[in-house]
């Protein structure tokens, strides 16, 4: 094969020596090819796969991200301290701080936050009726001509000169409904938000469906200004769930620039931090997965798929039980027994002495796998945070390190998942399988040496176990602890003594719901799993409901002398129902969609929903969330649910009569509790679905 320079993609080529596999003990020689337009690399990695009759040649180095490819390369990273010097060959810039360090200061960004209402739903027709610009201190409201308002925007942004500009909802409608109003109003050309003056575009690309562990998920484009980066509150996981300095320690952590890493999901953060330590171990990054999983017959293919272990405990009320967790079990596994998809049957230990359990796998014992090395230093640098947060006397301090380690908790968690991705870059189902073989083994000795200690298992799942013994001390409770850390080589945390804790049973068949349980621990804290107040697609009404139930459970020593308050709770509640004091807000139902609106066979209420939607002009497409109320209507049934957006005035006061007493009755059911026979009789003709 030979390429020449006058190629509109090849800019120039070299031979040069890399490790072709992750687990390979000697590196190849391949073809390094430097292109004229990185924007080019897919095209041009198509044409030679095809050149070569789709068998003969492999690419690779083709889908990561220019800039990621960049900081991979030179080991900076978002926010670094750097020393910039002029040479001959450019602008040179060199690392000016240790990337190891905890305690780093950030640049002094100065940030806004854009505010916009219409007068109307937000559509390109639909006048502006004002902008509002806050900054930490201070805050701009413009409203009056729309021509007006976007001129004194742009020049407020251009003065206050932000680095960062915050948004709710930009990606998905804002700057682009800002673009369309400047074109109607005549001032295209005098607004802008960029550093660089740059337009806002008026074409966007469509968004897609994208799928993780079965559910779909809808990615909007992401929206770019140029010279400032643009960050969209209502558009990113990390922002949410850890803030800016969660989203600034991943962006360190993995390489990867702000403003992709406030968008993407765990994994591809993750993934990146995989692709750092492979252009630093001069690994190549395959563009198509080539790597399937290994054949088995059925008996083989059963014993590996079966998961983490699971106990099945007593439903109903507990007394007096201790739970013990494993720290990040999975990375621990992970680090602790050397897995990756590098080292599993690996050909260099063919008479490996490590061996999972159950399943038989080789594991590597010359070298360190690539997943390994990158969980090395993820959960290093989490624990050394986690110490710093707890030594902390200032409060912002403490929280700061607080949203920097959970945003690694965060990565750390997708590692898991991500061995098993079809489509990851450097995953591998056996890898996967080994990790819940090692997983199952380890909850199976903590088991074991709990009861040697005289210790009642009451539950267990996958990498946590709840205990009791009469009388137990917590000096005793630690004793185990260390016990099973010491057996495991996996640390283990004390979560805490329950005064009483609660196992719920299964809605769909006999015996427990394997992870349903509220309890409240020595302290007063409430712990709830798999109720209505933490389903995300429960109305906020009734959430605070039984939220409010269950803090009156927490004052009583025994929760089953409650019963007559949690009921006057409900009434109470029921009241204020049927006297329309509840806003429609509060009585929203939030679902994701599974599928487009046209797709939906059956008659759920968020398909009834998506269809109103998508008739009223909207655009709903799988994986979007929708709310709607639910409403009376004799007329037909498909008006049985009102999308908010569609401004509904009213609701269905017998169908969140339902929903109350069924908070209740998950509360109460397990207790041993009566629910009311004439709400429960209602309940039972009509509960809700969603």
């Amino acid at each position: 094969m030979s390429f020449h320079h006058s190629s509109e993609s090849v800019y120039a080529f070299r031979w040069a020596e890399k490790y072709v596999n992750p687990g390979d003990s000697e590196k190849r020689r391949v073809i390094e090819v430097e292109l004229t337009d990185v924007a080019r690399a897919s095209h041009f990695a198509r044409k030679i796969v095809r050149l070569g009759g789709y068998r003969d040649f492999e690419v690779y180095n083709v889908d990561v991200p220019a800039e990621e490819r960049y900081l991979y390369e030179t080991g900076l990273y978002p926010t670094a301290l750097i020393h910039a010097e002029q040479t001959s060959r450019g602008l040179m810039l060199s690392l000016a701080e240790d990337p190891r360090q905890l305690d780093y200061k950030l640049p002094p960004f100065k940030r806004v936050l854009i505010e916009v209402e219409a007068d109307d739903r937000m559509t390109p027709s639909t006048k502006l009726r004002k902008l509002t610009i806050k900054t930490r201190r201070d805050c701009f409201e413009l409203d009056g001509c729309e021509s007006e308002i976007l001129i004194q925007a742009s020049r407020l942004i251009e003065d206050l000169d932000p680095d960062l500009v915050f948004t709710r909802g930009g990606d998905s409608t804002v700057l682009q409904y800002l673009a369309y109003r400047a074109a109607s109003a005549g001032v295209r050309e005098e607004f802008y938000l960029s550093r660089d003056k740059e337009l806002l575009r008026l074409t966007r690309k469509r968004g897609r469906v994208v799928y993780s562990y079965g559910r779909a998920y809808y990615v909007v484009p992401a929206y770019r200004l140029f010279g400032r980066i643009h960050l969209d509150l209502n558009n990113s996981f990390i922002l949410a769930q850890s803030g800016y300095h969660g989203l600034v320690e991943v962006a360190r952590a993995c390489r990867m620039d702000l403003h992709r890493a406030a968008r993407a999901g765990i994994g591809t953060i993750m993934s990146s931090a995989q692709f750092y330590e492979a252009i630093k171990s001069h690994v190549l990054i395959p563009w198509r997965k080539t790597q399937y999983e290994e054949f088995k017959d059925a008996l083989s293919l059963l014993e590996a798929d079966r998961g983490g272990l699971v106990l099945e405990p007593e439903v109903g009320l507990h007394f007096d039980v201790w739970e013990l967790d494993f720290s990040s079990m999975y990375p621990q596994i992970m680090l602790r027994f050397n897995i990756s998809p590098d080292t599993i049957n690996c050909s260099c230990c063919p008479d490996s002495p490590l061996r999972v359990p159950e399943v038989g796998y080789r594991l590597c014992v010359k070298r360190r796998g690539l997943i390994p090395r990158v969980l090395e230093g993820l959960i290093a640098r989490r624990l050394a945070l986690k110490n710093l947060a707890r030594r902390a006397f200032d409060a912002r301090a403490r929280k700061v390190y607080e949203r920097r380690q959970a945003a690694l908790k965060w990565i750390l968690v997708s590692c898991f998942g991500y061995l098993g991705y079809k489509n990851a870059k450097f995953g591998r189902v056996e890898a996967h399988q080994a990790v819940c073989a090692y997983a199952r083994e380890l909850l199976l000795r903590a088991l074991e040496l709990a009861r040697e200690a005289g210790f009642e298992v009451v539950h267990a799942i996958v990498d946590s176990l709840w205990v009791r013994k009469p009388g137990a001390t917590r000096g005793e409770v630690e004793e185990l602890a260390e016990a099973i850390e010491k057996q495991t080589s996996i640390p283990v945390n004390i979560e805490g003594r329950y005064e009483w804790i609660v196992f719920a049973p299964a809605k769909s068949r006999p015996g427990p719901a394997l992870s349903r349980y509220f309890g409240v621990f020595e302290d007063g804290e409430l712990k709830l799993r798999g109720l209505m107040a933490r389903r995300s697609d429960t109305p906020r009404f009734i959430k605070a409901l039984q939220e409010s139930m269950l803090h009156r459970l927490a004052r009583s020593e025994d929760p089953r002398e409650a019963c007559g308050e949690l009921v006057k709770l409900v009434r109470e509640a029921e009241a204020r129902l049927r006297r329309r004091e509840v806003s429609v807000e509060d009585l929203a139902v939030k679902v994701r969609l599974s599928r487009d609106p046209e797709d939906y066979v059956s008659s759920s209420a968020q398909a009834l929903a998506a269809k109103l939607l998508r008739r009223e002009g909207y655009e709903v497409h799988a994986g979007q969330v929708v709310r709607y109320i639910y409403v009376k209507s004799a007329k037909a049934a498909e008006r049985r649910v009102m999308p908010v957006e569609l401004n509904p005035s009213s609701y269905d006061v017998e169908r969140y009569a339902q929903l109350l007493w069924r908070a209740y009755e998950e509360v109460a059911a397990p207790l041993g509790l009566n629910v009311p026979m004439t709400r429960l009789d209602r309940f039972l003709k009509g509960a809700m679905h969603t």
